[in-house]
């Protein structure tokens, strides 16, 4: 588990669940959960950017649906998950490497918000 502090605004944790390996399909495939004390969060944006030549390219971005959650499907390698919240500029980021064939989920938790 990790804590990110990108703004005072935001505090989110980030942890990895890697599902399972199907060496018969090279597809890879990551699960962004979202949620928060009070749930969870959907319409979170959600990107994967991968870095190529030292430049950040964006690769795929989606908003979480109502149960805090979206799936990309990406090939092999290394990509930043980027979550973002409200209109601000600020996100929280995990890096995270797939394997071929890979299915992993990346939950990030919201602690900032509460509880109605």
């Amino acid at each position: 588990m990790r804590l990110h502090f990108i703004s005072p605004l935001v505090l989110l944790t980030a942890t990895y669940f890697s599902c399972y390996v199907n060496t018969l399909d090279a597809t890879s495939y990551l699960e962004v959960h979202v949620y928060s004390n009070s749930g969870d969060l959907s319409g979170a944006k959600t990107e994967i950017w991968n870095t190529a030549n030292g430049k950040d390219a964006l690769v795929a971005t989606r908003r979480t649906d109502s149960d805090g959650l979206t799936t990309f499907e990406l090939p092999a390698g290394t990509n930043e998950v980027r979550v973002h919240f409200g209109s601000t500029p600020d996100y929280v980021s995990e890096v995270v490497s797939l394997k071929g064939g890979e299915t992993k989920r990346v939950e990030f938790f919201d602690s900032t918000t509460h509880d109605p």
